[in-house]
């Protein structure tokens, strides 16, 4: 599991994973696997976790966490946990366990 800050040194692997071509370019192996990009939130004043449709860049929100499964990648399995710059602090606190739980129950 790796855990990536919006505005941190590994932003770029997490917004690579996306297909976003303005940081370093992902390897052709990782844009064919398939990925599942999921949000934390508690805007509604409710923690939700839901999967987001598609997994790309346009679906990131500065005010949330995400929760990208690239684990398909047989070339570099992983997933990531983004927390944006604005994410409440439930948002931030709970970011990382939800992405473990994830990858628990997934994989």
């Amino acid at each position: 599991m790796r855990v990536t800050d919006e505005h941190g040194p590994s932003a770029g692997i997490f917004l690579a994973e996306l297909g976003i071509t303005t940081v370093s370019a992902p390897t052709p192996s990782s844009l064919a696997a398939p990925k599942a990009l999921f949000r934390l939130s508690d805007a509604s004043g409710e923690v939700t976790f839901e999967q987001v449709s598609p997994p790309d860049a346009s679906s990131l929100s500065p005010d949330d966490a995400f929760v990208l499964d690239a684990s398909a990648d047989r070339a570099s399995p992983a997933v990531y946990v983004w927390v944006g710059r604005g994410a409440s602090l439930a948002e931030r606190r709970l970011a990382l366990q939800y992405g473990q739980r994830y990858l628990y129950q997934h994989r």
